[in-house]
Formats: structure tokens, C-alpha cells, sequence
């Protein structure tokens, strides 16, 4: 495992003095691809062709029983409350506790030279345990300025009690604390004759004293009590501070490999969370002793984690605006000294707090290294955070901030994203840009979609093919290429020139049609049609029967047993998502 030297803002015991208060530059944010309006629905749609669609009326989604409820799209970040100055009367700082060893300095020799050899002496075990995890590629999908979103940053509600023991249980299978060499609470020596006091007992058997902790400025009351697992400190203080489980079980492996350990050190226990143990320029953790414990740790780095959100201005990081962040700490004994510094925009503020409590930004060689060692100016603290949550938990920065990996149709949503099918629709500040899954999909929409999809590389004539929309409209180039392309004929008028309807929402059976004619598909439907509500003869029925055949749509379920398809519904985004991507996959 990997131990490089711990990188925080130290932070004292008064609040006033937490903050830093380097204030980069602001500037506006740019998403890339296509332009987004704020004031509209869509930043990307479809068209339907030759057919007058009805009003739009609720849509029941595919794979979904029609009266299933549609909640609204929620980005869960909140709104970031600015402190007016740092000396707020009642933002002090919680008192830590007692419930650390004592330390005996006489033993702890060269804190960053033995965590080196810790690591050389439990990689090949740690590798072991390490296959629990997914195989997926541990970098890939890092983003300097969305390392995390905020909805899963900020969930309290992560993990109950036994999921994060049962988790504990997973990564360490077997403590050999108490195995012959690794007396518990005696000394651990090294090969070469160095040492190390050892802990008691692994984290997952351990328990704890906690004191009791009034509400604060950021964090709720905190119960505390005798005989207390580290499951329930977790658990209780991420409930308490707003601060997911999963991210503080990240930290701690993060910064001590307490997760994983299957005999660790006393030193991991009282430096549990790296709060108030600032880099040096040697490299070195100097940390400062009164904040040791596995309580005192956890505790106030969720505390501290929550201050960041609540000020977001107040600190050296700040989200929504350009940063300045460095690669790696100044070493006098590297050249350079001075790694230098990166431009990065902040997208979000767990984000920001990460590179308030780490501020150093993972290089190429770092993140192309996975879990192994980068070059010179490599630092690896939120690039290991990011690591350890994907392996663990599942992509913590998904692509769209609306969309969690709970949702029904993330895996079809996140690949829309991730393949450059879909910018998003920014929101109304501008910060971010959402997939607005519920959002119905406009046939300007649908026409980038999939001229997007196609790779198409079009230019329309100068002469527009249809009546409502010219040269130089939002989705010209795309509009005219569907109907270059006989996917869109538009809509009969008295005059004679077609419309397209850019704004109108786009209905299922549209759709269908606009996906047979791309996919230059001739069928003809069965006798029995595989829908409730769609029969041979009807209008798009072999388009419907084919998109069913392919497996591109199952319909809608019905209590009777054979599904409807809802041909008149108006497609969503996210039903429009599911569409596409089965027709690629």
C-alpha cells in the first residue's frame, strides 16, 4: 500500500484561525459540445416525422408500471450558505478526547521512512485483499474538477451500522494481530531492525469510549457511550455532520490503509483520518498530538468536511470558479522544489473540500500509475480517494450530478454522457449541467441525438427544407441532415412547404419511426402484435413490432400480463437514453 506523507490544512483550535482565505480568480463556466440554453428544456432532441402530434401528457416509462410516481430531478448539493467573517460566535471548535494512547516518541522513528517500510512489508498481503474490489481500471473516469459529486459526498444515510461492519468484515478476513511477531499493543520490529508500536485490535474488532458531542455550527449532537465498534462511530458521526460512510471509510484508507490493515499500527489509530497532520517539506507527518484518536479523528474530519461546505468562500479552494492547484508539496530534496501549479474549475463543493483537506491535484503519471507510483511531482491523495471509492462503492463523480447510480437507467444515461451523445442542460446559474432524465425530449433535441450518434459532419442549404426553421436556428445543421437523410419529411402544411416543429415533444411512435428509418430497417409486424395497445394496421405499427423484435423497447408492464407500448406518450430523456443505447449495445 502506498503511505505517501499526509496533505491537510492544519487546522487550530480556534475556528477564526481554520480558514485560508486565498481567493482565486473567478471566471464563467464553459460545457463543452453544444450550447446549452437555461431557459429551455433542451440541449439536445429529436424530430418526428410527417405525423401531428397531440398534447403532451404523462409518459409511464419503459419497463415500468404506468402508475409509477415521477419525482422531481434533484442535484442534492443545496445551496452554499457564505460566512460574512470567520468569527462567528457560535462556531467553535468540539473539544477533543481522551481516548488516545499515549505515545511514546521513543519508538516512533522517522514517521514517513517507517510508513515506507510498512508498506514494502504488507503490499503482497494487501494485494490479496485488494481482489475484493472491482477489476475495473481504478483511474479512468478522474475528473481534477468533479473528483466526487456532492450527492454522494453528503449522503448521511450511505451505510447503515451493519453494512459498514459487514464491509470491514469483507476487507480484513483475518487479523493476525496476536500471531507469533505481532504481539497486540507490543512492538512490531523490521526486517532491518526498525519498529513499531502495534494496536490492539484490527478496526473492524475494535472498540471505543466516545464522549458525548453537542450540536454545533455544522454538525448535530453526537450520543456517546462505552463499547462502541468503529461501524457505529462511522455511522453515526456521518449521520451527525452530513458526511457519506462510504467517504469516510475512503479517508481512512486513504490516509492510514486502516480499512485493509490486518495488523496495524497504534500510530494508524491516532492519526486515523490525518486530521491536523500537515506535509512538511521533507515529507514527513507532523501531527499534532492532541487531536489524536480514532474518535477525536473521524469525528472532526466530518466536522471539518461539513465547514467547508457550509463556508465555501471562506477557504483556500473554492468551488464553482477557477483554482490554482498544485501537483505535489515543496521537497527541498527533489528537483524541482516547485512542482507548480494547475489551472482547475471546481464543479461542485465536495469537490472543493477535498482539495481543502488534500490541495494537491493527481498528475498524468500519477493517474496513469492506477494504484503504483507516478514521477516526481506525482501526488496521490485524491487521486487514491477517488480510487478507492470507484473500487468500493462505484463511479463517485458520474457523469451527470441529477443522476445517481441508484437510477433506473444510469448505465444507458452515463454512457449518453460519456460517449459525447449528450452535454447536459445547464441549470439556471450555470454551475452545472444535469441530464434531466424526466425532461421530454423536443424533436430539435431528438435530430442532434442522432446526428450525434451517426457521427454525422453535416452543413443544410442555404434554402431551409421546412417552413419554421433557417439557416443559423439552434439544430439547423442537424435538422436539415434528418431530413437530407429521410429519416424527417416533417409535417404536411396547406402552403406546401413542411414544418419540422423543433419544440414540439417528441411521442414514442415517432421515435420508433425515426430509429427505423435510420436503421434502413424493412419488417413487417406479426398477426399478434406484441403490444396491448398497438395492432396490426394501426399507424407505425411495423416500426412499434420491430423496435420489440430487436429488443429495443419491452413495452410498458401491465397488470394483464402483456405490456402496452404507449404509442402517443411523449418520450423522455431517459427513456430516449434506454432506446439508444440498446440500439448500440
Amino acid at each position: 500500500m502506498n503511505r505517501r506523507p499526509r496533505s491537510f490544512l492544519y487546522l487550530t483550535a480556534a475556528l477564526s484561525m481554520i480558514a485560508g482565505l486565498l481567493v482565486p480568480a473567478t471566471s464563467a463556466l464553459a460545457v463543452d459540445g453544444f450550447a446549452d440554453d437555461p431557459t429551455t428544456e433542451v440541449v439536445e432532441e429529436t424530430l418526428l416525422n410527417g405525423e401531428e402530434e397531440s398534447v403532451a401528457e404523462p409518459e409511464a416509462e419503459e419497463g415500468k408500471a404506468d402508475d409509477s410516481p415521477e419525482s422531481p430531478d434533484s442535484t442534492g448539493t443545496g445551496v452554499p450558505i457564505p460566512a460574512e467573517n470567520l468569527m462567528v460566535p457560535d462556531e467553535t471548535e468540539p473539544q477533543a478526547t481522551n481516548d488516545a494512547a499515549t505515545v511514546d516518541d521513543s519508538w516512533q522513528i522517522r514517521d514517513a521512512e517507517l510508513r515506507a517500510l510498512e508498506s514494502e512489508e504488507r503490499g503482497s498481503r494487501l494485494a490479496a485483499q485488494n481482489a475484493l474490489t472491482s477489476n475495473v481500471s481504478s483511474t479512468s473516469g478522474f475528473r481534477a474538477g468533479y473528483i466526487i459529486s456532492d450527492s454522494n459526498f453528503y449522503n448521511a444515510n450511505a451505510m447503515s451500522v451493519s453494512q459498514i461492519q459487514d464491509f470491514l468484515n469483507q476487507r480484513v478476513p483475518r487479523c493476525t494481530l496476536g500471531e507469533p511477531g505481532k504481539p497486540p499493543g507490543g512492538i512490531y520490529y523490521f526486517p532491518n531492525g526498525d519498529s513499531t508500536r502495534l494496536a490492539m485490535k484490527c478496526l473492524r474488532d475494535e472498540k471505543f469510549s466516545t464522549p458525548n458531542q453537542p450540536a454545533n455550527a455544522y454538525c448535530k449532537a453526537y450520543s456517546g457511550g462505552t463499547g462502541q465498534t468503529a461501524a457505529m462511530i462511522l455511522q453515526r458521526v456521518g449521520a451527525a455532520c452530513g458526511i457519506s460512510s462510504k467517504a469516510l471509510l475512503v479517508l481512512l484508507e486513504k490516509e492510514q490503509s486502516l480499512v485493509t490493515d490486518d495488523f496495524p499500527a497504534q500510530h494508524q489509530f491516532d492519526r486515523a483520518t490525518g486530521y491536523a497532520c500537515p506535509d512538511d517539506s521533507a515529507g514527513g507527518a507532523m501531527c499534532d498530538s492532541r487531536y489524536y484518536g480514532f474518535f477525536n479523528q473521524v469525528y472532526l474530519a466530518a466536522w471539518q468536511f461539513k465547514a467547508y461546505k457550509t463556508n465555501p468562500s471562506n477557504y483556500n479552494h473554492v468551488p464553482f470558479q477557477n483554482n490554482q492547484i498544485k501537483w505535489a508539496p515543496d521537497d527541498k530534496n527533489r528537483v524541482p522544489v516547485d512542482c507548480g501549479r494547475s489551472t482547475v474549475y471546481i464543479e461542485n463543493l465536495a469537490t472543493a473540500g477535498l482539495y481543502n483537506y488534500t490541495p494537491y491535484r493527481p498528475n498524468q503519471s500519477a493517474l496513469d500509475a492506477g494504484g503504483g507510483t507516478g514521477n516526481a511531482c506525482s501526488s496521490y491523495g485524491n487521486r487514491n480517494f477517488y480510487r478507492f471509492y470507484k473500487q468500493w462503492f462505484g463511479s463517485p463523480n458520474t457523469f451527470f450530478p441529477d443522476v445517481p447510480q441508484s437510477h433506473q437507467f444510469f448505465t444507458e444515461i452515463e454512457w449518453m454522457g460519456t460517449s459525447g451523445l449528450s452535454t447536459g442542460i445547464k441549470t439556471a446559474d450555470g454551475r452545472e449541467a444535469q441530464y434531466q432524465p424526466k425532461t421530454r425530449v423536443s424533436r430539435e433535441a431528438m435530430a442532434a441525438f442522432l446526428y450525434r450518434l451517426q457521427g454525422a459532419n453535416y452543413r443544410g442549404p442555404a434554402v431551409s427544407p421546412f417552413s419554421d426553421v433557417k439557416p443559423g436556428d439552434p439544430f439547423y445543421n442537424e435538422i436539415a441532415w434528418m431530413h437530407q437523410m429521410g429519416y424527417s419529411t416533417g409535417i404536411k402544411q396547406p402552403s406546401g412547404k413542411p414544418k419540422y416543429a423543433p419544440k414540439d415533444r417528441v411521442s414514442r411512435e415517432a421515435m420508433a419511426a425515426f430509429i427505423y428509418r435510420m436503421e434502413k430497417a424493412s419488417y413487417v409486424g406479426p398477426a399478434v402484435s406484441p403490444f396491448a395497445d398497438v395492432r396490426k394496421g394501426d399507424k407505425f405499427y411495423n416500426e412499434i413490432a420491430w423496435m420489440h423484435q430487436k429488443g429495443y423497447s419491452t413495452g410498458i408492464k401491465q397488470p394483464s400480463g402483456k405490456p402496452k407500448y404507449a404509442p402517443k406518450d411523449r418520450v423522455s430523456r431517459e427513456a430516449m437514453a434506454a432506446f439508444i443505447y440498446r440500439l448500440k449495445h
